[in-house]
């Protein structure tokens, strides 16, 4: 598998800092505090083009490596699916919250999608079979945490990929699913007919001021796939479903972020803050 790649890196580049005295305003004699550097989070991402035969495709694929790393541990890595807005909060996010203790120190890979006619289980396919082999040869990766993040459309193809193969990943962050469909109710129970166990983590985000029609369709499929998977009582099943009151479908997606991965590294036992 070819890929190219290039670098970008985004953030504060420079501050220049102007000194004027102006008439009546400020005493001439009047000491002068020095301004102080803002913080600032610098972001590098690189930037990958995977030519992928599996997808028959060429996918363009954004890597944002954490300010630094936990001692002695491999990095988790957190997949987005569609394009750069959500990749970018999610990059934001993870940085935030990992600086200040509340989740680990993430890798965060941003798979865009958009631009692909693939069928969604063919692009998860990949990203398991393919991206994940080509990370742990350039990054000290822990294979044992990835989680697959997806809002919206891409949302459902998230939901899917959890029945279709839940070991894949560890986490499974669902972020205002815009349709459950009657094929994921379907899939769902499939797999309870074959399984006793759903060895995942799963994080349910969706607005509770919905505006589209019928107001609260997607809260109310949300609760009845959360409450299908509990009824079946999965012995390593790890589930928080949140419907975010005064949010829409367009606010919703920074909340369940933040908190949908502070839920999930808890309950993949990372030694965090409370």
């Amino acid at each position: 598998m070819k890929h190219a790649r290039s670098t970008t890196t985004v953030g504060v580049v420079a501050l220049m800092v102007l000194s004027a005295h102006l008439t009546g305003c400020v005493s001439p004699s009047a000491p002068v505090a020095e301004p102080r550097m803002p913080e600032a989070v610098v972001l590098e991402t690189t930037a990958v083009l995977f030519r992928a035969k599996r997808l028959a495709a060429t996918v363009l694929i954004e890597i944002a490596l954490p300010g630094t790393t936990d001692a002695g541990r491999a990095s988790p890595v957190i997949f987005t699916l569609d394009g750069n807005a959500t990749f970018a909060l999610v990059a934001a996010t993870t940085r935030h919250l990992a600086a200040r203790g509340e989740i680990p120190h993430a890798i965060v890979v941003g798979v865009h999608t958009q631009s692909l006619s693939s069928p969604s289980d063919a692009v998860v396919a990949f990203i398991a079979n393919d991206l994940v082999p080509y990370l742990n040869a350039e990054y000290a990766i822990d294979s044992t945490r990835l989680t697959l993040v997806g809002f919206g459309p891409q949302a459902s193809t998230v939901l899917a990929a959890l029945f279709d193969r839940p070991t894949s990943f560890h986490g499974y962050l669902v972020a205002s699913p815009q349709l459950i469909t009657d094929e994921l109710f379907i899939a769902e129970s499939d797999y309870a007919a074959s399984h006793d166990d759903l060895p995942a983590r799963v994080f349910f985000g969706v607005e509770g001021l919905e505006i589209d029609p019928p107001p609260g369709a997607a809260a109310a499929a949300v609760t009845a796939m959360t409450n299908r998977i509990r009824r079946r009582a999965y012995p390593n099943l790890h589930n928080e479903t949140v419907i975010f009151a005064g949010e829409t479908q367009a606010s919703v997606l920074p909340a369940a972020i933040s908190r949908g991965l502070r839920f999930l590294y808890r309950s993949f036992g990372a030694t965090v803050r409370r």
